[in-house]
């Protein structure tokens, strides 16, 4: 019986995965971070072969280290499957960033760029680094709701938050008794000024001061001020996209990959006649890497998106991290499945100064 069971317990040890035992030498790093383009390959030396890439700012764990030819290579494990990535070209225990998507990772400091602000329903056109235009946005009907509330045409106006979601505005508040209230906005005409308040019992406390043009994040909540009303959007998830169906809006620097006519959302206002859609490059590189370490997609897959992605073209449109997210017309509610939507005359503005490849950054 003791023989048995000793024998039950070395088959045990012997055929324990790599994914659960690797990793645990002290001498290890705990996440390392590509610095450049480098590739994995099947075996621990320069002549192996290449099966695919990462790119600066990726990260992964590594599970054993060894040393081949005085180089030092680390073992990662990507599904059921081991590869190796040579050291000197990561970084040990960095907190990297994700850099650009982009055909040729280049940006003409002459050309027009998007980028998108998700939590205060904002898109922002620059051409090189001057700001040109602003447009208010939607996005998909699980990321929150907007009110809009009464005009005040007094000289100052309130907006009130109470902490049961409650939203209104008046022409004054009272000196004390705050309880329940979680912020309060004032936006003065005169001094062109939004003052952000958190008051705690009776004490209103010294606020936060912006202009009042200004987009302000309060809390967990989107606030801009229209000449006498308030415009807030509760923020109730706006977490990146991860797979097909969850409903959200990508984060990360994409491109549009193709202009789609006569898309079914959006009409021209002034001919009637259906807008089109920009499609974007969604899922890029940091995407595919993402799904790659979750399982949702496999090795083929992802380096059929990279490849895609570096030569500008539209990225695999099937897979389980899902398709189609694009910025067309509509209307600038939160209405869509994980797209950006405009209104439709200022999507039919926007189209003025779009090409295919103009960068977007959604954050």
């Amino acid at each position: 019986m003791k023989s048995t069971l000793l024998i039950l317990v070395m088959a045990l040890c012997y055929f324990q995965s790599p994914e659960v035992s690797g990793g645990t030498d002290s001498s290890l790093p705990s996440r390392v971070v590509a610095k450049s383009v480098l590739s994995v390959r099947y075996s621990p030396s320069p002549e192996s072969d290449e099966v695919f890439q990462l790119f600066p700012g990726m990260d992964f764990i590594p599970r054993e280290s060894i040393v081949q030819d005085g180089t030092i290579w680390y073992r990662i494990r990507v599904g059921y499957h081991n590869y190796w990535v040579e050291d000197g070209k990561v970084e040990s225990g960095v907190n990297g960033q994700e850099g650009p998507s982009l055909p040729g990772n280049h940006v003409p400091e002459d050309d027009y760029k998007i980028v998108v602000d998700k939590a205060r329903r904002a898109m922002y056109l620059y051409e090189g680094e001057k700001l040109k235009k602003t447009y208010e946005i939607g996005l998909s009907f699980v990321a929150g709701q907007k009110v809009e509330t009464k005009p005040i045409k007094s000289g100052s106006t309130y907006l009130i938050i109470t902490e049961s979601g409650r939203i209104k505005a008046v022409p004054t508040i009272p000196s004390s008794g705050f309880k329940g209230i979680e912020a309060i906005v004032e936006a003065d005409r005169q001094k062109k000024t939004l003052t952000a308040y958190y008051p705690s019992y009776d004490i209103l406390g010294k606020g936060e001061i912006y202009p009042i043009d200004r987009r302000i994040i309060v809390n967990n909540y989107s606030v801009w001020f229209d000449y006498d009303h308030f415009n807030v959007v509760s923020n109730k998830d706006i977490s990146p996209k991860e797979r097909a169906q969850d409903k959200r809006t990508p984060e990360g620097v994409y491109f549009v990959a193709t202009i789609k006519p006569n898309s079914k959302y959006g009409i021209d206002p002034d001919t009637r006649e259906n807008e089109p859609s920009l499609l974007l490059s969604y899922p890029n590189q940091y995407d595919a890497w993402r799904g790659l370490k979750k399982g949702l997609i496999g090795v083929d897959e992802y380096v059929k998106i990279t490849i895609a992605i570096e030569n500008g073209k539209v990225p695999l449109q099937n897979t389980p991290l899902g398709n189609f997210i694009m910025i067309h017309g509509g209307g600038n509610t939160d209405w869509t499945a994980g797209c950006i939507a405009l209104s439709n005359s200022d999507f039919k503005d926007l189209l003025r100064y779009v090409h295919q490849g103009m960068i977007v950054e959604i954050m």
